[in-house]
């Protein structure tokens, strides 16, 4: 199965807006399908020429239109099935980046596949056009500066930032209690805000955060450091850390270093091609 991913320098012009650029080739053999796990980002996608479904966690399956929305995820992992020949670029978003950009209350898109025709229509079918006249070099880049021309007349502030940033800084060990009050708001009110413009809630994001930290100080060759991990991230237990791991990655931290998953180790930041 000739299957090839690889992140991509993204436009300086969108710094603090896309924090990533992935790519997915995938000319040849038989239908694949690749687990999508919850990453903290929003991000929009170009796909095609072949065909593209998600299959949901309710066993739910939607056909992916070639522009498309992918909301933050909460619930059960999705999976990807795709059928060749296929290439997704991916522009991830940083936390309140599609906010900036498009405005909206974020969360509407939690756990689902939006076509980007249903947020903006105008934009969908010029990015469209831009897109199926370039080469398949260029998508990105076209992309990118579609987003970019957008940002300069139509961007918005965002008041989760300085939240997402503390998150990131406690590395998820921060409570939605400490956040408020540090922000001199109500706990209510900083969850409104913070799922409006980010997607879900500062406790959720947190717990994504803090996964995903310890995903990126484990090694392959070191399972047995898996305890002292756990403890140096913020877990109380190993069963707490392994427990909300599988949820998160859709197996249990042994398998996930044994697997050598390319996908997820490229998707998750483990590294930046495979």
């Amino acid at each position: 199965m000739a299957i090839s991913h690889q992140e991509v320098k993204h436009d300086p012009r969108l710094e603090g807006i896309i924090q990533r650029v992935l790519t997915t080739r995938f000319f040849e053999g038989e239908p694949a399908e690749i687990p999508v796990p919850p990453s903290g980002a929003i991000y929009l996608n170009y796909c095609g020429p072949g065909r593209m479904r998600i299959r949901f966690g309710d066993g739910s399956v939607r056909e992916a239109t070639p522009l498309y929305c992918g909301g933050q995820l909460v619930s059960e992992m999705p999976v990807a099935l795709l059928e060749p020949p296929m290439q997704i670029v991916g522009l991830e978003f940083t936390p309140t980046g599609f906010h900036q950009v498009f405005g909206g209350d974020c969360s509407r898109l939690t756990d689902r596949m939006v076509d980007l025709d249903e947020i903006d229509a105008d934009f969908a079918a010029v990015l469209c056009a831009r897109i199926e006249a370039a080469s398949a070099a260029r998508h990105s880049e076209i992309m990118q500066q579609a987003i970019a021309e957008r940002l300069s007349v139509n961007s918005r502030t965002s008041l989760a930032e300085w939240a997402v940033a503390r998150i990131r800084q406690t590395r998820g060990r921060v409570s939605v209690a400490e956040l408020a009050d540090e922000m001199n708001f109500t706990r209510r009110h900083l969850r409104r805000i913070f799922a409006r413009q980010v997607g879900i809630s500062p406790k959720q994001f947190a717990k994504i955060v803090q996964v995903n930290t310890v995903l990126a100080a484990m090694r392959p060759a070191q399972p047995e450091e898996l305890q002292r991990l756990a403890l140096e991230y913020g877990y109380y237990d190993q069963a707490h850390f392994i427990r909300d791991f599988t949820r998160h990655v859709g197996q249990n931290p042994t398998a996930f270093l044994a697997s050598g998953d390319r996908f997820l180790d490229m998707y998750l930041g483990r590294k930046t091609h495979c």
